[in-house]
C-alpha cells in the first residue's frame, strides 16, 4: 500500500512533506470511494492482502459493483431501453467476449 502510495506521490520527500502538511502518521490506513472508486479500493485492498503488504484498517465503498452477473431483474429491464449503452454491447461484456 505504502509503495503505491509512494508511487503515487512521486518520491518519499514528498511522502513526508504530505504527511507533515496533513498530520498522518502512517499508522492507520482508510480507503474510500464511490461507484467505481469504491470497487477500486476494494480490489486494491485485495491485491494488497494477496502480495502480503499492508491492508488498510478501514474501507469505505459507497454503492461499488462487486457482483456483475446477468439475472433477471428491473435494472436489466430498464437498460434494455437505455439510449446510452446498447443491449448488444451489454450482452457482449456480461458474456466476456
Amino acid at each position: 500500500m505504502m509503495s503505491c502510495f509512494i508511487g503515487w506521490t512521486g518520491d518519499r520527500s514528498s511522502l513526508c512533506m504530505m504527511s507533515c502538511f496533513i498530520g498522518w502518521t502512517g499508522e492507520t490506513l482508510c480507503l474510500a470511494g464511490d461507484s467505481a472508486g469504491g470497487n477500486l479500493m476494494i480490489s486494491t485492498a485485495l491485491r494488497a492482502a494477496s502480495f502480503g503488504i499492508q491492508i488498510p484498517d478501514g474501507i469505505m465503498a459507497a454503492y461499488p459493483v462487486v457482483l456483475v452477473r446477468y439475472t433477471p431483474s428491473p435494472a436489466r429491464i430498464l437498460a434494455l431501453m437505455d439510449p446510452l449503452l446498447p443491449v448488444g454491447i451489454m450482452m457482449r461484456c456480461l458474456a466476456g467476449q
